[in-house]
């Protein structure tokens, strides 16, 4: 639901062309159905859905019903509605999903965001946010090439590039904040998960995509 608090949609479907689905966000996009997966769901919303991939993917490794959802009827989600009034039951679901949308919001939104989450959600969430935030990558293992052995992603300090490259609110890819920008750091953003009623029972950052941080909310 790439959108502002006004409901004005900020992207299109030239939004997600061939380069938006680069080997880095296929990557994240494998990684948002494990999540989702290992949670064992029989309904999950997706909010925000792009063209629909995670969906199909969800879909395919657990037969789960899928209701995709975003303001913009031109992306064709299964219902049109706001994360801020998602126009659903309470529990109306098993596990809501929402990866990388919410920093397309005022961050003064993303705390509500969650708690309409919570109220249509019987379970869990999985969500992903922007962090650009610096990561030193740790990789060691065996020589065999099928196997990671142990990585390991560690956040180093601020980011001043990435702090100036996006002064601007928003900034060209529509985020109006991301982790590790001056004042959303990192803590901030967990206690705003917290102020919404979920508990963080996983956090991850993966080594192949650093610029995406997930989290599995209870």
């Amino acid at each position: 639901m790439h959108a502002s608090a006004h409901h004005t949609p900020q992207t299109d479907l030239t939004h997600y062309d061939g380069e938006y689905y680069d080997h880095r966000r296929m990557y994240s996009l494998a990684l948002q159905a494990r999540f989702v997966a290992r949670l064992a769901p029989r309904t999950v919303l997706e909010i925000g859905p792009g063209r629909g991939v995670t969906a199909a993917i969800v879909h395919t490794l657990t037969g789960a019903r899928v209701v995709t959802l975003d303001v913009d009827p031109t992306l064709r989600p299964g219902v049109i509605g706001s994360v801020l009034a998602l126009p659903l039951a309470d529990r109306a679901v098993d596990v809501s999903t929402c990866f990388q949308m919410l920093e397309h919001l005022p961050f003064e939104c993303f705390t509500p965001a969650l708690v309409e989450m919570r109220r249509a959600t019987g379970n869990a969430a999985v969500i992903s946010l922007p962090d650009c935030t610096l990561a030193l990558t740790l990789r060691i293992g065996p020589l065999n090439p099928r196997r990671d052995g142990i990585v390991v992603v560690r956040t180093l300090q601020p980011a001043g590039w990435a702090l100036r490259r996006f002064k601007t609110v928003p900034n060209g890819a529509g985020h109006y904040w991301e982790i590790g920008r001056k004042g959303t750091p990192l803590s901030v953003v967990r206690r705003a998960i917290a102020a919404a009623g979920w508990r963080i029972e996983s956090e991850t950052r993966p080594a192949e995509n650093a610029y995406h941080r997930f989290f599995v909310l209870r």
